[in-house]
Order: C-alpha cells, then sequence, then structure tokens
C-alpha cells in the first residue's frame, strides 16, 4: 500500500501566497478598469445625486436597479421608480422638481438602447426626452439656461475583455436637448476631446478635463477651468489648467474645486481640493481605498462621494465631506443600495 501523498508546509504556505496575490492583481485590475473609463463610461450600478437633504439613487430593484429618494432628515427611502427597466445615472432637474436618468427597457440585454427620461417628484409623471434605435444616451451636464441639456451618444457596440458586449463611448459625439421641446442639436466641442463635468451657477465657467489615451498608463486627466461662452458659442477653449484626476466639482463659494485623485497608491482614490486663485492642492481623506461618483451640495458647501467598502464584493458606502470644517460622516452604509426599502425599518429601529 503506497503511503498518503505528504505535502510540506512551505508548499501550502506557497499556494497561499499565490492566492492572494491573484486575487489581489484582479481587484487591481478591476479598479485599473474603473479609473480609465471613469471619464467615457459612467455605467456604475450604484450613482446617485443630492439636492438639499434630498438623495436620488440607483438601488436594487425589478429591472436590476430602480430610482430611490432617501431623506437625510427622517432617514426615510421612497421608490421612485417601479419597472422592469435597467436605471442609472440619476440627476435632479436644476428646479429641484424631477429626477432625470438613464434607462434601457431591456434591463438583461447588454446591447439594448439607452434613453433619457425625467420624472417628477410630486406626481411620478415620466418623460422620455431622448429616442433612438441602436445606440446609447449619456447624460453629462445640464446647461447655463438650465433647460437644456448636455448629452452624448454612441451607435458602436463592442466586445468586452471579459466576455459580452459593451457600448464604445470612445466613438460617441455630443449633442443638447430642450427639455420642454425634446429637440437634439449638435454641440461645438468633440466628446473626445473634452469631457465636461459641468457649469458655474453663474453660467461663467465650465469643468472640463481633457482624456488621456489608452497608452498613458500612470497618467490623470487633467482638469481644466474654462470660460463658458466662447466653449458653448463656437467650441473654443479658453481657460487653464486647474489640477489632474478623474472626478470634479466646483464650489463657488469657497473658490474651490473638489477633486478625485490618487494618493500613495496609484489604486487608491481619495478626495483633494484645489483653491482657484492660489492653487495650493489639500488632500481632505485618507482612506486608503477607492472614492467614486463626487456629488456637490454648493448650498452647504459638502461634497458626496461612494467610499468603497469591499473589494472582493464590491459594496460601497455613501460619505460626505463638509469642506469649511473638515467634518466627515457615513450617510448610509452598503445596505441602503442593496436592500433600499429595508434601510427605513432598520433606522426606524436604531432611534
Amino acid at each position: 500500500m503506497s503511503k498518503a501523498l505528504r505535502v510540506p508546509k512551505w508548499a501550502c504556505i506557497a499556494g497561499l501566497v499565490g492566492l492572494l496575490v491573484v486575487w489581489t492583481g484582479l481587484l487591481i485590475v478591476t479598479l485599473i478598469s474603473q479609473a480609465a473609463k471613469k471619464l467615457f463610461l459612467d455605467n456604475r450600478d450604484i450613482s446617485f445625486d443630492v439636492r438639499g437633504d434630498l438623495i436620488v439613487f440607483t438601488g436594487k430593484g425589478n429591472g436590476g436597479t430602480d430610482l430611490y429618494l432617501y431623506d437625510l432628515s427622517t432617514q426615510k427611502v421612497q421608490r421612485l421608480t417601479n419597472s422592469p427597466w435597467l436605471e442609472k445615472n440619476p440627476r435632479f432637474t436644476p428646479d429641484g422638481n424631477a429626477v432625470l436618468f438613464e434607462a434601457r427597457r431591456e434591463a438583461s440585454n447588454p446591447k439594448g438602447s439607452w434613453n433619457l427620461f425625467t420624472i417628477t417628484l410630486r406626481d411620478r409623471k415620466l418623460k422620455q426626452l431622448t429616442q433612438g434605435g441602436r445606440s446609447a444616451d449619456l447624460f453629462v451636464s445640464f446647461l447655463p439656461d438650465k433647460s437644456t441639456i448636455l448629452a452624448a451618444r454612441t451607435s458602436r457596440l463592442t466586445t468586452y475583455s471579459m466576455g459580452g458586449y459593451v457600448w464604445d463611448w470612445y466613438a460617441a459625439s455630443y449633442y443638447t436637448v430642450d427639455l420642454s421641446r425634446q429637440r437634439l442639436q449638435n454641440f461645438p466641442v468633440r466628446w473626445g476631446d473634452w469631457y465636461i463635468f459641468g457649469f458655474s451657477p453663474s453660467g461663467e465657467h465650465a469643468l472640463a478635463a481633457r482624456p488621456i489615451s489608452h497608452a498613458a498608463v500612470g497618467k490623470e486627466p487633467e482638469i481644466w477651468l474654462l470660460e463658458a461662452r466662447p466653449l458653448l458659442q463656437q467650441g473654443q477653449i479658453k481657460g487653464r489648467k486647474v489640477a489632474e484626476g478623474t472626478e470634479a466639482v466646483l464650489l463657488p463659494a469657497l473658490n474651490q474645486i473638489a477633486i478625485v485623485a490618487p494618493s500613495g497608491s496609484p489604486y487608491w482614490r481619495e478626495i483633494w481640493t484645489v483653491e482657484l486663485g492660489s492653487g495650493r492642492k489639500s488632500q481632505r481623506t485618507s482612506f486608503r481605498s477607492y472614492v467614486d461618483c463626487l456629488r456637490a451640495d454648493t448650498k452647504n458647501n459638502h461634497v458626496y462621494f461612494l467610499l468603497l467598502e469591499d473589494g472582493a464584493s464590491m459594496t460601497y458606502s455613501l460619505w460626505r465631506l463638509h469642506l469649511p470644517s473638515g467634518r466627515l460622516e457615513k450617510v448610509a452604509d452598503a445596505d441602503l443600495f442593496s436592500d433600499p426599502l429595508g434601510n427605513s425599518k432598520r433606522a426606524k429601529g436604531d432611534r
């Protein structure tokens, strides 16, 4: 009878180390992929927007994701949509009376078209803003007139490295949509040259990023403060570089911008602020993790963001930072997104 095979202890340890290296490598690849696509592909399962004490967000729903409202003052969650569609990237309209979002009617079909919709908060009236056969629309920003949105559209599908299809946002073009007449018009800036984050409340400036190429490994997109009028009228670029990073929001009352940029490790993303007068850059968080989906509450000088809590399951929690005081708060755990309606019950039980 042969003796049982005995595996040396060092081999077991080496095997465990190897598995850890592989897992870490997969996580790093995932995070790099997210950061690289940030400027041209906003396809998050979780996204949100904030207006005062009200947050609109995507959470688990019938079609994979539905839209919900979270009241910060009462910690209550209400369902805003209840459909078999896949919905993402919700944004409050400038008047605060409705939410604009992207939706795919064929939730499980990666080749399905994405269109833009609005839904009113008071009576839940749904309105489709864009039509399209085999194409995908992406909300970019509201223009200074507050009645027109800037969006992007691509009609090209490409194969994903891990299998399946995704919309190719490198082949997209900008266009504008009038919210009342739903008329589409060309926009004088080339999508591949600049990604526009948004405009200042006064309409004088635009915050935009100059994307990096596939070959520019280890570099961050350049963030510029541009003059809005020549940009909107002739597509002319007049302004200056103010920072480098993957996301940016403008805080006019503080004369600052908040950005998401690396810190320590290229795989860690933190919140930084940049003084527009002096150019002084300050790191404002030290999570040693991945920060995503930056939003600004300009009235209260907060920035809200998602924080990666678990790299294995890719779960995020919701946080906010009060910029004048530096006060950092966790707004909600990952349960808010995985079980939105159950969050209200848990919050009630905690009080």
